[in-house]
């Protein structure tokens, strides 16, 4: 399936489904892609302790000469299963209580032979529109799951329209969705269940995985499903990763637990803290982590909140951008922090232009306020801008700091 009909369908999909990380998909190539990650030949490391890198918008390309290590050799079919594998399972692993299950485990693996040189992994956003998508993987939380379960069973017969294997990471999410798409009836595969890669996937993040034409056919039955109803809608307000807004530019999405090497580094930045409270000053890793936190729990707590910002042609993360409940003003504020070597460029004021849009749009809010230290000149001028006026019975004090307070009472006028 041409990977651009899969990216069609993709926000409707996330909009209804929320992802914890960006939505990947398996295709294969006869070359080395652009901006592609492959193993040193020989090299025995777990394809997940690349995933990072794969949501940062790396593409990960695995061969039969550079597989990672040699289980995925054969879960990929680049190679077929060898003898002993199933102490390691047994003795090392400790997944199987003895080597004789474990080496039955390893001789039913029967993957697909690989119908390429190379097997690239990659998110969905970063993905050529020409490429042919084989498999679809949703990371998802629980919650979710059970919606995706449930609608994987809405135009079939029965009730096993979805496994739960024991598998490896790699196989669930790949090996066995990917033998599904040649079987009549494709089934859905629930998997990220392996112990041994869990170190690499956040704790509240399952996988759910499908070939691409069975996606399809899901994504359209969204409308007519439960999915559509508004008690499911308020059960998975956004708190996952959703580009929910675009502009020229710019993709805006909600923030992940993933995001939190980006956040160290941005609110590490001393210039870049310079104005913001209540530290004016860098933070430490840990500090930014508990910030990140935060925004996520102001998404699932009000359904709103603010967005992670990329730039569509790398889909790097350079700032945030989006709105939050200020309580003592009572009323919703806009804030913005984009990272320096972005400034000049526009790119706060695209963001928030957005935003405001957003929140006229979408929340139906007639008032926005936005609160800036009395020395970020840059901040006032965009604000005005954007229609913002200053109040000044709102100036005062935040967290220590001086600020001013703007206020936008216009968004529905004109």
């Amino acid at each position: 399936m041409g990977a651009d009909k899969i990216k069609a369908v993709e926000h409707k999909f996330t909009h209804r489904f929320p992802t914890t990380l960006p939505t990947m998909g398996w295709y294969f190539s006869d070359r080395v892609p652009d901006n592609a990650l492959e193993f040193d030949p020989g090299a025995r490391t777990c394809m997940f302790e690349l995933l990072r890198e794969v949501v940062k918008g790396k593409r990960l390309c695995i061969s039969k000469d550079r597989p990672g290590c040699g289980g995925a050799a054969c879960y990929m079919g680049f190679r077929e299963p060898g003898p002993g594998g199933g102490r390691a399972l047994s003795a090392k692993e400790g997944f199987k209580q003895t080597t004789a299950l474990g080496n039955a485990f390893y001789e039913q693996v029967d993957a697909k032979k690989a119908s390429a040189t190379y097997l690239v992994l990659e998110t969905l956003r970063t993905m050529d529109d020409n490429v042919v998508v084989e498999v679809v993987n949703c990371w998802v939380d629980p919650l979710t799951l059970t919606g995706l379960v449930t609608l994987a069973n809405f135009d079939r017969h029965g009730n096993d329209n979805v496994t739960i294997p024991f598998a490896s990471g790699c196989q669930s999410m790949w090996t066995l969705p990917y033998k599904e798409g040649f079987t009549p009836l494709p089934k859905a595969v629930a998997g990220a269940m392996d112990p041994a890669m869990r170190a690499h996937v956040p704790n509240d993040t399952l996988l759910f995985s499908v070939p691409s034409k069975r996606f399809l056919e899901m994504a359209v039955n969204i409308d007519h499903s439960f999915a559509s109803q508004e008690r499911w809608q308020e059960r998975v307000k956004p708190g996952g990763l959703q580009v929910l807004l675009e502009t020229g530019r710019l993709s805006l999405r909600t923030p992940l637990l993933s995001d939190h090497e980006f956040f160290a580094r941005l609110y590490g930045n001393p210039r870049v803290m310079q104005h913001i409270p209540p530290t004016k000053g860098p933070l430490s890793a840990r500090e930014a982590e508990k910030r990140l936190h935060g925004l996520i729990r102001h998404w699932k707590a009000h359904g709103y909140g603010m967005f992670v910002v990329e730039m569509k042609e790398s889909a790097l993360p350079i700032g945030y951008c989006g709105l939050r409940w200020l309580e003592e003003a009572g009323e919703i504020e806009l804030g913005y922090i984009i990272d320096e070597p972005y400034w000049g460029m526009g790119i706060a004021s695209e963001a928030a232009r957005a935003c405001v849009g957003y929140a006229a749009d979408s929340l139906n809010a007639d008032t926005l306020v936005s609160l800036t230290h009395s020395a970020n000149t840059a901040s006032q001028h965009l604000l005005s801008k954007l229609g913002f006026r200053r109040d000044s019975k709102g100036d005062g004090s935040f967290h220590g700091m001086e600020h001013l307070f703007f206020v936008n009472n216009g968004l529905h006028k004109g």
